[in-house]
């Protein structure tokens, strides 16, 4: 179903679409300008990603893309590694299990700085076999170098993976990104979806030029064992390459809302009371759900407030410092657990608050695992218990 006309010139076409469907039309927009790669094998739920820009290659619209269908989800990020370093635009998607079976190589595209992009499924490893949403494979590769966006909504998703690209291809960045979607929620829900036009993103995002790539034509070798003094300078510059995408996600993020109005926040999106008596934290989703819970709060004359966190690595550490600084207590959150510890965002949020000086109660909560759901009338029921807890 497509949706109205006279639509501003950065504007495609308004049309109700599936998670998964936006991004692939947001990575066709990057595709589809200069040469690129886009290898990938198919895993519940992420399968509609690679389908639909295998139709688009299929269908002569996406005339520079070569699509490569592998044997498994090992192979499919080799592949794309491989032309990445060859210098062209490389695309993946996965999930769950599928990023597990590509874990070898997770490491080698984070920390060898190959600047891929790859939509993750977010969905509860087994056992038992679920194909709901969790977080618990995001978290898994958040030390790996890669760059973390977090999207709440089909739109956002959308717009999130062309300033994926446009953030992982920068000379002081080189980093591939994730773009987390909540399984089903996200990535097989329709919603309304305003289509970046192909003559903004040739605008927003530049030609991909590799610092260096590999030419059969001027063949060299490289030795990959390396001295414990040379792994520590890699390290080093990765902190940096990090540092970096944080200024620069601030600069294109103010770029893209200059022109398309669409403002969800930088590192993060608050909501609701900028001085409140609770405030919210949390990634995904349900963070709608809990913006929800902030406006019933506040009929009931409890002042709250929301933040949401749209980037994940790298991590909006003096973004929470300043949550912490507009609440009274902080409620984190978590769709994952750290087993034997607590939910990972709650565990983050804690050590940035200590870091910045701020001592206020903060709890975490793991909820919604496997895909339960968990509404705005459950997260405002548990701020309220938090609220009570101290008087």
């Amino acid at each position: 179903m497509t949706l109205a006309n006279n639509l501003p010139p950065y504007i495609s076409k308004r049309d109700i679409v599936t998670g998964n469907h936006a991004v692939a039309e947001a990575a066709a927009l990057a595709l589809y300008t200069y040469p690129s790669v886009v290898a990938a094998y198919p895993i519940t739920p992420q399968t509609e990603v690679i389908e639909k820009i295998a139709d688009l290659v299929g269908e002569g619209k996406l005339p520079r893309t070569e699509y490569i269908a592998v044997e498994s989800e090992h192979s499919a990020l080799a592949a794309v590694m491989g032309s990445s370093a060859g210098g062209v635009r490389s695309f993946t998607a996965t999930s769950s299990h599928g990023l597990y079976y590509m874990y070898e190589l997770v490491s080698w595209a984070g920390l060898g700085r190959f600047p891929i992009v790859m939509p993750l499924i977010n969905r509860a490893p087994a056992p038992g076999w679920n194909i709901w949403v969790e977080h618990s494979d995001l978290y898994s590769i958040r030390d790996l170098a890669w760059l973390s966006f977090v999207a709440k909504n089909n739109q956002e998703a959308h717009d999130m993976t062309l300033q994926a690209f446009r953030v992982s291809e920068d000379h002081d960045v080189m980093l591939p990104s994730i773009i987390n979607l909540d399984a089903f929620i996200l990535s097989h829900t329709s919603a309304p979806v305003d289509f970046l036009s192909q003559s903004f993103a040739d605008d927003f995002l530049p030609e991909f030029e590799p610092i260096w790539s590999l030419n059969p034509l001027d063949p060299v070798s490289y030795g990959p064992l390396w001295s414990p003094s040379g792994i520590t300078e890699i390290r080093e510059d990765i902190d940096v390459g990090m540092a970096n995408a944080k200024k620069l996600i601030s600069k294109v993020i103010s770029e893209f809302t200059e022109v398309t109005g669409r403002n969800t926040g930088e590192m993060v999106e608050v909501y609701g009371d900028d001085h409140a008596d609770i405030g919210i934290i949390s990634m995904g989703t349900w963070s709608e759900e809990a913006e929800l819970a902030v406006d019933l709060l506040g009929e009931q004359g409890i002042s709250a407030g929301a933040t949401r966190i749209r980037t994940y690595r790298p991590f909006p550490a003096k973004e929470i410092i300043d949550a912490g600084k507009r609440y009274g207590r902080i409620l984190v959150l978590d769709r994952s657990s750290s087993w034997g510890f607590q939910g990972q965002l709650a565990g983050e949020v804690k050590a940035s608050l200590y870091d910045g000086g701020i001592d206020i109660p903060v709890k975490g909560i793991v909820a919604g695992l496997g895909g339960v759901d968990v509404t705005f009338n459950e997260i405002a029921d548990m701020m309220t218990a938090y609220i009570k807890e101290d008087l």
